[in-house]
């Protein structure tokens, strides 16, 4: 900035001036805000705190619930399945096998 400030013509007195106001203002201004999140940090914290911890709890429940879900539906498809084979002992292939074709053809003569 310094070069900035003498190519622009500025004396250095003025440049002086002004780079010591920025900085005390700078440096003000950065204290007074640490002091304020600092006494806001106890109550900040507290509500993140709260906050974390509701989210834990939904999350957990939301585990629970989905780990439930998939245990009920199991349980179903289980019984679905073996209420199936009760009904029909055969199988999926119905009750009678296939005649292959030299059977047919030789049960048509």
């Amino acid at each position: 900035m310094p070069g900035l400030a003498g190519a622009a013509g500025m004396s250095g007195r003025t440049f002086t001036t002004f780079n010591v106001i920025g900085g005390l203002t700078w440096a003000a201004t950065v204290a007074v805000l640490g002091d304020l999140a600092g006494a806001a940090s106890e109550q900040v914290l507290g509500t993140m705190n709260r906050a974390g911890q509701i989210g834990l709890g939904a999350a957990l429940l939301a585990v629970v619930l989905v780990l439930l879900v998939r245990h009920v539906r199991r349980g179903r498809r289980a019984h679905e399945a073996t209420s199936r084979t009760a009904a029909d002992p055969v199988g999926p292939g119905g009750g009678a096998p296939d005649r292959s074709a030299a059977q047919r053809s030789a049960s048509s003569r």
